[in-house]
């Protein structure tokens, strides 16, 4: 979602930690994602996802944006027509003169929203798209869940818990991939191969086993 302006990486960096330190004290995490994330040397916006500690965080932009202390970002699209995006997932700020995109997520999909707001864009669609067509593993509101069904009609069958790339990456079947590194010709070289079936099943429940600390 970059806009046509590009700011160097150093700058763009300065103002993402700016935005960063005032959010964190309302959240239990905070990454700076995007093309800042894979090391891009010309930054379009910056993306920032947060799992809020509770509802204090959109309280406290609200309350900035409603003193002018931040704005609105203004989302003009090819028709001329506005609109803004301040929504509780979703919300583009105005910081000086750059955008930023703020997604929230939380403790089960995590790992997932950290992953789709690194990017870059085309090569997760294509990975998305290939899953779809797979119909094992798919991405639904924001959660990752195993699916039935069909791929026009997916029918879920369970949420999967998503705290960390490293588990969504297995979840998909491929190695972890640094955000640098992640492109169509990288996603191609390994293809995609999700977990299914018994081996979907044995990971799950070590994953529980691990949390409880008995694994």
């Amino acid at each position: 979602m970059s806009t046509d302006t590009k700011w160097v990486r150093r700058y763009a960096m300065e103002q993402a930690l700016g935005f960063k330190g005032m959010i964190e004290k309302y959240c239990d995490e905070v990454m700076i994602a995007g093309s800042i994330r894979r090391e891009k040397e010309q930054v379009g916006d910056i993306e920032i996802v947060a799992i809020p500690r509770d509802t204090t965080l959109l309280a406290m932009l609200d309350m900035k944006e409603h003193r002018g202390e931040i704005r609105k970002w203004r989302y003009v699209d090819k028709n001329g027509v506005v609109s803004y995006r301040w929504g509780e997932k979703y919300r583009g700020i105005e910081w000086g003169p750059i955008r930023i995109e703020l997604f929230l997520a939380d403790a089960n999909n995590w790992g997932f929203i950290q992953w789709l707001r690194t990017g870059p864009g085309d090569a997760n669609q294509q990975l998305v798209t290939l899953l779809k067509y797979q119909n094992v593993i798919r991405s639904i509101d924001g959660d990752v869940w195993e699916v039935g069904g069909t791929p026009d009609n997916p029918q879920p069958v369970r949420k999967l818990r998503v705290p960390d790339e490293q588990t969504w990456f297995t979840l998909i079947g491929l190695p972890y991939i640094a955000p640098k590194m992640r492109t169509s010709e990288i996603y191609n070289s390994y293809g995609v191969n999700p977990l299914r079936g018994e081996a979907l099943d044995k990971f799950t429940a070590e994953f529980v086993l691990k949390q409880k600390g008995m694994f």
